[in-house]
């Protein structure tokens, strides 16, 4: 295929400036992609500053799990000293209320035998009353003799 000189020349002229154009748009390219390389750049030290971030959050999560289960072991010990303590109080109600009735019965035995010394009290002045009537009667027989 045979072209002419001046097509030649427009072929050539068009060729330089979709060269030109490439270049432009290259550049314009390479412009984007440096602001976008920024723009990565950026999206990756937040991504950093985030998961050091969420390296500290997992630290502190850590040890918030550690002194929960510390906590929950304490309040598991407390809980048992409580009901060891419950077991002790009504043992002890148990037995004060024993010695309650044990003290009751005693105080009713201590009645009875006040009840009973003065039943044998009044026995007792009553036998001494006879004795001195019988003494007084001695008396007044030996006289009468």
């Amino acid at each position: 295929m045979i072209i002419s000189k001046k097509k030649h020349e427009r072929i050539v002229s068009m060729k330089d400036a979709d060269i030109v154009v490439l270049e432009k748009r290259l550049d314009t390219f390479y412009g984007r992609l440096t602001q976008k390389e920024k723009e990565l750049e950026s999206v990756n030290d937040k991504l950093e500053g985030t998961k050091e971030l969420l390296k500290k959050s997992e630290q502190e999560k850590y040890e918030v799990e550690k002194e929960a289960n510390k906590l929950s072991n304490e309040l598991s010990i407390k809980e048992k000293r409580i009901e060891d303590l419950d077991i002790a109080i009504n043992y002890s109600d148990d037995e004060r209320n024993q010695l309650k009735k044990e003290n009751e019965e005693l105080a009713d035995k201590i009645i009875n035998m006040r009840e009973d010394y003065n039943e044998l009290q009044k026995e007792c002045n009553a036998y001494k009353v006879r004795l001195n009537t019988i003494n007084s009667l001695k008396i007044q027989y030996k006289e009468y003799i």
